[in-house]
């Protein structure tokens, strides 16, 4: 622990909770509380989006929004100043870009979000019914043309 004031009073008020229990969730019960709504929960999309598709309906999938914390990082390697490995690791790394190894990697080990099967708009059935007005107005046009042309 850090004896550092600011940084303990963070601790204690924040991230350690009433009668020194934790402030963490599994994130399965943070989830449980994303679905209730009005709270957001961070986790690692891949965990999320596992719990999502098995426990949320596919409306509250749909309204799901994921805000990135980080951006993602090409691959690099630490190396020695003016190593003599450093061109050659930097065309390997960019052969395996070049050639979709870097991307298939990431489509295997990141769950992707669940697509929507259905717009959030509620689809509207139009029967013959709501035509009437259409054929009436097209009826009148027809003979009103028929009089001019006579």
């Amino acid at each position: 622990f850090t004896t550092d004031k600011v940084t303990r009073k963070l601790y204690l008020t924040k991230i350690l909770g009433k009668g020194n229990s934790s402030n963490f969730l599994r994130a399965y019960d943070g989830l449980l509380l994303v679905k209730k709504g009005g709270y957001a929960f961070h986790t690692e999309t891949s965990v999320a989006y596992d719990i999502a598709i098995k426990t949320f309906s596919e409306q509250i999938i749909c309204e799901l929004k994921e805000v990135r914390m980080y951006k993602n990082r090409p691959a690099h390697l630490a190396l020695q100043k003016n190593s003599p490995f450093k061109d050659m690791f930097d065309t390997c790394l960019l052969r395996l870009t070049e050639y979709g190894v870097f991307s298939k990697q990431e489509r295997f080990w990141q769950v992707q979000k669940p697509e929507c099967t259905h717009s959030s708009l509620a689809l509207a059935t139009l029967g013959l019914e709501s035509f009437y007005p259409l054929f009436i107005m097209l009826l009148i046009a027809m003979v009103i043309s028929l009089v001019i042309l006579v």
